[in-house]
């Protein structure tokens, strides 16, 4: 089969994840003409183009590679990100590997590389050079799935449409992202907040399942156009405008799985006994931090620097002396009393996923990244201690990660009494029998909240399911009253609309929110109203 080699610094599952360690060397910039940067690019490119040499993978060879991808170049880093993209083309073209080099959403892409596009619709793209074919590297089957968000379903019928039409308008080759879908182990993932599945609603789905009737749409469409493959690639073709005629409607599909007595047999019920066991968070024991301090620093460093991505945890902790008598109540997300003497403050801080897109994703700190502040009122005056440089000892990971809680081994001082709900700093741990048959189990985690599974010691990733689902979403204890009615008069009876998300314009929530992060879930239903 045909393909197309992707060739950027380590990609995993479809999506370019740069290691922490790559961003923690000196005087390192991604994707820009830094000579830290393109020394290592080299040496990989180098690496990953030598292999498939190696074992005649190139169409040169008689392999089935007919193009290679130069990944998301980008050029927004000025000039020094316009240098680095010849750079890349240099490098490229270096290695005469017999095939054709393409970089995706890159309109100025040097020759002889091919500029391709990416996105849901590119039969009006045009490549940058009449020499170069027109080329589509990415058609979005569907999307990724964010923690909270909505999941994105993109038609079978949508997607063979502007297949059809991108080949009607001259297309020379297509590519579906993705076509199967897959799962982001451990504690990787596509990006900030993205969920373990990369399902993306792609026609085999991440279990290698028919997603249907997607994957059968699109078989029928690459059926018919291979039976027109020399009308397409050899035949001309005429273009005449006559307006704006054509409207594309909507479908939603329904996937629907036939009854088997054999596969829908129910195993007898059984209970799961459940152990727990709590995550220390008290992290200072008489003036002593309490496990290895992996730095100390009088300010408030980057998480991702500190961690150097072992862990999504890291514990931010420092101590406060206070001297005056009296008890204060002091407001840092919720309300902390000060004792005389020296106060231990630790901070916890997780992170699901990093920046990876956009100028400058690499340099965005990530974690407490301050300022610290203790408010108290005092004769109604408001004051503000700021401690953001005090001297902070950083602590990487919990104690469960440390001590591997999660393996199958660890069976010591676990409770099997009293089992906790809702709450937070505590490992559970059950045995289930595997499931009957051959397809895929599916660990269901929508009674937890936040946080990492294993199964048999292996790190199937993190989960964070949001408050309710589609249709009986609960209500936030920060919710305005008022928005509801607000929103109603905006937007009801219109087709669009558009609303400032702030306390200004949908009233206050009686919670002290951060300039900027106001969010607002809308859920409604659209019907359409017949003519009388």
């Amino acid at each position: 089969m045909p393909c197309c080699a992707l060739v950027h610094m380590y990609v995993l599952n479809g999506t370019t994840r740069f290691r922490v360690w790559l961003h923690n060397m000196p005087n390192m910039e991604f994707r820009t003409n830094n000579t830290a940067y393109v020394n290592e690019m080299q040496t990989f490119t180098t690496l990953i183009v030598d292999k498939m040499r190696h074992e005649n993978l190139f169409a040169s060879q008689g392999g089935p590679i007919i193009l290679a991808q130069y990944g998301n170049i980008m050029s927004e880093y000025g000039e020094n990100g316009k240098q680095y993209v010849q750079w890349c083309a240099q490098l490229a073209e270096s290695y005469k590997i017999g095939v054709p080099w393409v970089m995706c959403q890159q309109s100025d892409a040097p020759d002889p590389i091919i500029n391709t596009c990416n996105g849901w619709y590119c039969d009006q793209f045009s490549p940058n050079s009449k020499i170069k074919p027109k080329m589509w590297t990415e058609n979005w089957t569907g999307w990724f799935k964010n923690w909270g968000g909505p999941i994105l379903h993109r038609t079978a019928r949508d997607v063979a449409y502007v297949v059809a039409r991108f080949l009607q308008y001259g297309g020379t080759f297509q590519n579906y992202y993705m076509y199967h879908g897959g799962t982001n182990f451990g504690r990787t993932s596509g990006g900030p907040y993205i969920t373990t599945s990369y399902d993306y609603d792609a026609p085999l789905d991440e279990y290698g399942n028919k997603n249907q009737p997607k994957w059968e749409h699109l078989k029928l469409l690459h059926e018919l156009l291979k039976s027109m493959e020399d009308v397409l690639t050899q035949g001309t073709t005429n273009h005449t405008d006559y307006g704006n005629l054509l409207t594309i409607n909507a479908q939603t599909s329904i996937m629907v799985m036939k009854d088997n007595k054999s596969d829908n047999e129910e195993e007898p019920h059984s209970t799961l006994n459940w152990q727990w066991m709590h995550e220390p968070h008290v992290q200072l024991k008489d003036g002593q931090v309490l496990g290895l301090v992996s730095r100390k620093a009088a300010q408030l460093l980057d998480q991702k620097v500190v961690t150097n991505d072992t862990s999504d945890y890291l514990w931010y902790i420092t101590r406060l002396p206070y001297g005056q008598n009296g008890k204060y109540s002091f407001t840092y997300e919720a309300k902390i009393k000060l004792k005389k003497g020296t106060n231990e403050i630790s901070l916890l801080s997780g992170t699901d996923g990093l920046p990876n897109y956009g100028a400058d994703f690499s340099n965005v700190s990530v974690g407490v990244c301050g300022p610290v502040q203790l408010v108290t009122l005092q004769n109604n005056t408001e004051v503000v201690k700021d401690i953001t440089n005090n001297t902070w000892n950083y602590k990487v990971g919990l104690h469960g990660e440390i001590v591997k809680l999660y393996s199958p081994e660890n069976n010591n001082g676990w409770n099997t009494n009293g089992l906790p709900t809702n709450r937070v700093f505590v490992w559970y741990k059950t045995l289930f029998k595997s499931p009957k048959g051959t397809d895929p189990v599916v660990v269901d985690l929508r009674g937890l909240k936040k946080g990492q599974a294993w199964v048999n010691g292996n790190n199937i990733g993190s989960f964070g399911v949001p408050e309710g689902e589609c249709g009986s979403f609960k209500k936030s204890q920060c919710e305005s009253p008022n928005a509801l009615s607000i929103l109603s008069k905006s937007c009801l009876g219109k087709q669009s609309c558009s609303v400032q998300v702030s306390q200004r314009m949908l009233g206050p929530t009686r919670c002290r929110v951060p300039q900027n992060q106001n969010k607002l879930a809308i859920e409604a239903v659209c019907e359409s109203i017949a003519k009388k």
